[in-house]
């Protein structure tokens, strides 16, 4: 497999140790591909070139009506039983936004060259674990967000 350089330009990664600052969804989303961290300032350039040919890869149609149905879903309303049962708060446009960013990076570590539904699916709990809030009635059942989600995609086509 490739590695992939990534640059942390505001938390650097000083003497093999991650800054705590360093946000876990982050860590999360990345952490099944070969990093490596290099010290802050280096290649500043080359990691702005990789955002820049990031934001080229296009995202299908297809894929974007999906996202907007997942998104969607996770809004408490009459139309979508699961999330009127168990969240307080759904997820906003910008989640939409960063599932179709994030679907490049993960089509882009895999070499393709669009997104596909299954790299919106690896996204999905990084980037919706912390826009979501559950309702009283979740935590009093100790539902388990992640849990929730794959039952909400069940409910999206």
């Amino acid at each position: 497999m490739r590695q992939f350089y990534i640059t942390l330009l505001d938390h650097c990664v000083l003497q093999g140790r991650i800054n705590p600052l360093v946000p876990q969804q982050l860590l999360k989303l990345l952490n099944r591909h070969s990093l490596i961290y290099r010290h802050c300032g280096q290649r500043s350039a080359e990691l702005v070139r990789m955002q820049e040919a990031i934001r080229w890869i296009p995202v299908p149609e297809s894929v974007a009506l999906r996202i907007a149905k997942i998104v969607r879903a996770t809004r408490p309303s009459a139309e979508n039983r699961l999330a009127s049962q168990y969240f307080r708060w759904g997820a906003g446009p910008r989640a939409g936004q960063f599932l179709a960013l994030a679907g490049k990076v993960f089509a882009a570590f895999d070499g393709r060259s669009a997104v596909s539904d299954e790299d919106v699916l690896a996204a999905l709990e990084p980037v919706l674990l912390h826009r979501l809030v559950l309702n009283y009635r979740a935590e009093s059942e100790n539902a388990a967000l992640p849990d929730l989600l794959k039952e909400l995609l069940k409910s999206v086509k």
